[in-house]
Formats: structure tokens, sequence, C-alpha cells
């Protein structure tokens, strides 16, 4: 199971506070979550088990090690042209087109999908999981750890009462 640190708890409240609000405005699909319409208020178990749902998901729509590469490179560039903003506008610019760019070459060209922040642009998960996954590879990277397990076929062997499942 997915164990989530300090700052991924603190990330998910914020998203759930987010939520909330986006939601109470009617700006979400499904019903207000304050007021008589609302059947039931979001718990921060709710929003963690999406959050590791998301996770997986994301995890799942980048396999290959193009799209793992052109991620590590791109997302901090996008997160980078935020604050950079601030400070040259036409820097902030840049550095959002380009990591866009890898983002969109890493996946029509490697993964050969469309982005999930496009798919699922309505979840705020999605850009924290996408923090997450980069953050992780960087740290294998780090450690290093290859960026893409290896699954090769698995093997069976014949265990002594003639199945293949062992005892």
């Amino acid at each position: 199971m997915l164990r989530l640190t300090n700052w991924q708890t603190l990330a998910l409240d914020g998203i759930l506070l987010y939520s909330r609000f986006i939601r109470k405005l009617g700006l979400a699909d499904g019903e207000p979550v304050l007021g008589s319409g609302a059947k039931r208020m979001e718990t921060q178990k709710d929003v963690q088990q999406e959050y590791r749902e998301t996770l997986e998901y994301y995890k799942s729509q980048h396999t290959t090690l193009g799209c793992k590469i052109t991620h590590m490179i791109g997302v901090p560039m996008i997160a980078l042209s935020v604050p950079m903003l601030f400070f040259s506008p036409r820097r902030a610019a840049n550095l959002l087109a380009g990591g866009w760019a890898l983002q969109f070459i890493g996946h029509y060209v490697f993964e050969k999908n469309s982005p999930v922040v496009l798919t699922d642009y309505r979840n705020p998960m999605v850009i924290l999981a996408a923090l997450d996954y980069v953050s992780e590879g960087w740290i294998r990277l780090f450690k290093g750890m290859p960026l893409v397990e290896r699954k090769g076929p698995e093997l069976i062997t014949m265990q002594p009462d003639g199945n293949g499942k062992g005892t």
C-alpha cells in the first residue's frame, strides 16, 4: 500500500479545501459539499484514497523510459515557470512552452497516449501526482536505481508435487 509523507498529506489537505470551495461555488460537477443538498462531507481519508488512485493511474500512463525522462525535465520546467513569471515573463513563457513540448513528446512519441493532465483536467490531484512522480524519478536516479523496472516473463518452476504453484 502507498504510504503518504507529511508534505503529501499537507498538500492533500489543501486540495480538499480547494475542492470544497469549488463545489460550494457550483463550479464542479455534482452537488455542493456545503449546504442543504450535500449528501456527506469529504473526509481526509477519502481524499487520501482518491490521491492514491490518481497516482497509480498517473504512473500507469507513464511507463516508457523516454516518457519518464521527458517528464523529469519538463515537469520541473513547468513548475519553475510559475515563480519565474514574477522576475522575467519572457523566460517564464519559454520554460512553460519548453516544458509542455517535452510533455507532448513524451506522450505522443514514446508513450503513445494523451497526457493525463489533459484528459483529467478537472482533478487538482493530477498536478500533485505529476510532481510526486517526477520527484520519485529523480530520487531513483540519484540512488542509482533504474528508472524503468524491466518486467520479463515470469518464471514458473515445477514443484515436487507436480504443479507450478508450490506448497
